[in-house]
């Protein structure tokens, strides 16, 4: 069984925490480097999807930028990731409908949900959690 590696990095949600998220990812495929080519562009696509709409859109609950932690984890046959923010509360669709043809946006959580096989986010006291599972298929070395 392939070894389990994990990354993590937090920070305030700006701009720059995309920066640092792209540099987790480089540091997770170094170390898992069985995992396809193409789980790695799902998986990335769909994490990236995530905390660009928190740094986009969250909104702080007091004072100061919203603060944001994130691991993300290739083992076994699995890659995950989870991000937790201190934003306020929000509705937010896990099953959106297709946006209409003309749309200008609107297609980001739908990305994310055809990209990953399980997705959820959840309120636990002041925090929003995000989780994403892409089952792949890991590389024979």
């Amino acid at each position: 069984m392939p070894d389990d590696h994990a990354v993590r990095f937090e920070g305030p949600a700006e701009p720059g925490l995309l920066e640092e998220l792209h540099e987790a990812f480089e540091e997770l495929w170094r170390a898992a480097s069985d995992v396809p080519d193409a789980a790695r562009i799902r998986f990335e696509t769909a994490v990236v999807e995530v905390l660009t709409n928190i740094v986009r859109h969250a909104t702080p609950t007091g004072p100061g930028p919203v603060h944001v932690s994130a691991a993300l984890r290739a083992g076994g046959t699995t890659l995950d990731a989870e991000i937790v923010d201190d934003a306020t509360d929000v509705m937010v669709d896990l099953e959106p409908p297709d946006p209409p043809v003309l749309a200008t946006g609107g297609r980001g959580l739908l990305l994310v949900r055809r990209a990953v096989d399980e997705l959820s986010r959840t309120r636990r006291g002041d925090r929003n959690e995000w989780r994403l599972s892409l089952r792949s298929r890991r590389q024979e070395c």
